[in-house]
Order: C-alpha cells, then structure tokens, then sequence
C-alpha cells in the first residue's frame, strides 16, 4: 500500500480502515472461491483506486491450476432501470456467473439483487460476492420479499455488535467515543487541552492540538462497535478484524476465528468461518 504517510498526517487519525483494505480482504476472500474467473462490477470510476489491491493482486495464492483467476470490469449504468439489461448482457454474451460487486451504497445493492431476481440469475450456478460491509442488512429483504435465494451470496462485515447497524454509523459512533475518552483521560491527568480562539486565514495553530493529538493516538478500547480501537503512530486504524459472511440455510452466518494474514504490511485480519461450504455452495 505505499507509504503510510501517503494515507496519514500528523492531524488526522481514522477512525476506519486505509484505502484499498476492504479490497484487499475480498483478494483474500477470493482465494476461498477458488475461482477461476470473475467479473468485477464497479460504481464510479474513482472506485477503481479503492479496488487496485483486488485488481493487481497477482500472488501466488490466486493461481488455480496453474493459471491466474481472469478478471474482467464493467461499470454499472447510472440508471437502475437499466440493470437488468445490464445483467442480461453479463449472462448471454459475458457468460459469466462468478460477480464481485463494488458498491458502499445498500440501495444499489438492493436494486441488483432485485434485477438479478427478476432475470432468475439468484440460482445456481452464479455467486455474488459484495465488497460492503453493510451486506448483513438485507437479510430481511432477501429472506422475505421475493422469495428464495438459492446462489451464494457472500461478502464482508465490520460492525461487530447485534443487531447490526450500518458501518458507517458504528465508525461515526467510534468517533465521538474516541475524542470524548480522550478528553476524559486528560482531564484525569489534570492534562486537559486548554481552548484557543483560531484563524484560518491567519494560519493561527491550536497550542494545544499535538497534546490532543497524542492522546487520541495513544488510547485503546476493547470491544467496540467494530472491534477493538488502537492507532499506529501515524494515526491509523490498527488490527481491523472483518468477518466472513456467507448466508448458510437462508441466513447469514459469521465465526470470529482469527487467522495469520498474507496482507502483514496492510495490518489487517480477515476472517472467514464458513469455506468448506463455498466449496460445496448449492447444498446451502
């Protein structure tokens, strides 16, 4: 992923994951599927910085018989009306069945798999995988309202507490929890940051900001809405653990069992209970 400070400044600490880890999870993912080619759907075009690590991942642990999984992109159309032509195309003249699909945004999620309802390509032998981690939402929706959904859909989810709750509201959460600690710490320590009255256009510095700063950076908490909390020293989000989600027998199932990661330079964990049963998927 570069240098880390190409991600970070010595003012900004985040609360989320870098750029480009959610893709490099689903690489990771991939090589449960063990197939042997896919097609990446995409959003917008600036989604394609977020998915290099998914399209230039060519390690050893891609290779099935041999040869590399081929990959092949498409952009999805602005319009949802026109999904479904889309998803025509992908079926009679891509004929392709494995789909990686890109989108933070659920209502396009919802469209898809809609579309794909309609087209009968939610039986087997296609199988979605979402890079969204808000995948676990739709449960209701693909449990009860167009019926049954036999192929596998698959994908990631951070949000560790139930009942789920959309990520970005989890890290928005983590957020306000994290200054408010902070605070709190230092005003144990009788540290507390003293306020100052700034101009921007003046370029007037906060005296007491790299004193927040490092507090913020240095404090940890256990069990969180995404996990646990603990910043590198450049002000990253440190051992972000995602789940393995996959719906088995009409649900969508998760274990948190915690296996070494090949991606060590992204401080990254992924989590991925149920592949015995990707292997195997029209026997959910």
């Amino acid at each position: 992923m570069g240098d880390p400070m190409g991600y970070a400044s010595n003012f900004v600490t985040s609360i989320g994951s870098r750029v480009g880890l959610e893709a490099a999870a689903i690489s990771e993912f991939l090589e449960t599927l063990r197939w042997t080619s896919f097609l990446l759907v995409y959003q917008h075009d600036s989604d394609l910085v977020d998915l290099a690590p998914l399209i230039h991942d060519r390690r050893s642990s891609h290779y099935y018989r041999g040869t590399h999984a081929a990959i092949r992109m498409r952009r999805l159309p602005n319009n949802t009306d026109n999904y479904e032509a889309y998803l025509e195309n992908v079926r009679n003249y891509m004929q392709l069945t494995n789909i990686v699909v890109h989108s933070n945004n659920i209502t396009t999620l919802y469209s898809l798999l809609q579309s794909a309802k309609v087209l009968n390509m939610t039986e087997p032998p296609f199988s979605y995988l979402f890079t969204s981690t808000d995948l676990p939402l739709l449960e209701d929706f693909l449990s009860n309202v167009y019926g049954a959904f036999h192929c596998n859909i698959s994908g990631l989810q951070l949000v560790k507490n139930d009942p789920m709750m959309k990520t970005t509201l989890a890290l928005t959460s983590e957020a306000i929890w994290v200054v408010g600690r902070a605070l709190y710490n230092m005003k144990e320590l009788k540290n507390a940051p003293r306020p100052g009255a700034l101009l921007c256009d003046a370029s007037d510095k906060w005296t007491d900001g790299p004193k927040m700063n490092d507090a913020i950076r240095k404090l940890q908490g256990r069990g969180q809405l995404t996990g646990d909390i603990r910043f590198s020293e450049y002000g990253e989000r440190e051992d972000i653990v995602y789940y393995g989600v996959g719906r088995i027998n009409s649900h969508f199932v998760k274990v948190a069992v915690r296996i070494p990661a090949h991606f060590e330079s992204y401080q990254q964990l992924f989590v991925f209970p149920f592949t015995s049963a990707l292997h195997h998927p029209f026997a959910w």
